[in-house]
């Protein structure tokens, strides 16, 4: 795999939000089975080290803290994808996940990790209500599978954005086809 190698290098690609992130990444349990669990953890690490050299503080995580740190990271948050981990870091960098005074260390990133996971989780929640509420209002509409199976394919080649502009030429094409089929159904009724 070509994201694979990536990883192998160090190479992580940086996404702005989690959905982005969660859709399009790898999860550290895959990495960790195709390139080794020291690599993986190697990985993590450089993210570690690189975030706290970007912070202005006397006490950091010495040599032996930082390899456990990313260890537990990747057993604990196996299911996250290595691109939530740089977003992670990228957001703790600017202070999202809470302030650090004057020392680093793996309590205070686990802390900041368990305030990201219920960002995280609500963002998962958001995006499951929005799409039972859109298949819902389609479903109620009668809307022919081949329009249900052009969504799902567009999910899926994009990580689905509900502002896309194809999702709402379909959307406003569903709409006017089940108007006018309930004028239909109205004449029909009526006579």
């Amino acid at each position: 795999m070509k994201s694979l190698e990536l990883y192998k290098n160090g190479k992580i690609q940086i996404y702005s939000n989690i959905l982005e992130a969660i859709t399009k990444g790898t999860q550290l349990s895959v990495i960790k089975k195709n390139i080794g669990r020291l690599q993986a953890i190697a990985l993590i690490s450089k993210m570690i080290i690189e975030f706290q050299n970007n912070l202005n503080i006397e006490n950091k995580m010495t040599s032996d803290q930082i390899p456990f740190c990313a260890e537990e990271i990747i057993n604990i948050y196996w299911g996250f994808k290595i691109e939530e981990i740089r977003l992670f870091f990228n957001r703790a960098s600017i202070g999202r996940y809470g302030k650090i005074y004057n020392r680093f260390d793996c309590m205070i990133l686990f802390e900041m990790l368990e305030i990201y996971d219920k960002e995280r989780e609500s963002e998962l929640l958001k995006q499951h209500q929005i799409k039972k509420s859109v298949k819902t209002t389609l479903n109620e509409n009668k809307v022919p599978q081949i329009i249900l199976d052009k969504i799902d394919e567009l999910k899926k080649k994009s990580g689905f954005d509900y502002t896309d502009p194809e999702y709402l030429k379909i959307k406003s094409d569903i709409y006017k086809e089940n108007l006018k089929g309930n004028k239909k159904d109205d004449t029909r009724r009526e006579n």
